[in-house]
């Protein structure tokens, strides 16, 4: 199916993050698919872990994670998701951080293709 409008989004812009938290939402109801990247450059810390959600809201109030899952990491990389159908107007990311003292530096953009 050829796309007539690609539009890259950042949703996260890369830093070191040591909590849990989401993004700002996003209107997306003019896409129909939904592309996520993420790239992890730094981690550090005991058993480390994050996780990454799209979520979804069809009134930027209530929100849903999406049905096709979540990203993980444990270590530096990047990863990509595609999500078709979106599922809501708006999106949005959350991630949570966890371990023992734990760092990751990463970034976030989300490729919306209508």
């Amino acid at each position: 199916m050829p796309y007539h409008k690609t539009l890259v989004i950042p949703a996260l812009t890369s830093s070191a993050r040591t909590s849990s938290s989401a993004s700002g939402s996003t209107l997306v109801d003019q896409y129909v698919e939904l592309g996520l990247e993420v790239s992890v450059t730094a981690v550090s810390g005991t058993i480390p872990f994050l996780t990454i959600v799209l979520q979804v809201s069809h009134d930027n109030s209530l929100w849903a994670d999406h049905p096709d899952g979540c990203m993980t990491f444990v270590t530096t990389g990047v990863k990509h998701k595609i999500y078709q159908p979106i599922g809501g107007k708006y999106i949005r990311l959350s991630y949570y951080v966890s371990g023992t003292s734990p760092s990751f530096t990463f970034e976030a953009n989300v490729i919306a293709r209508s």
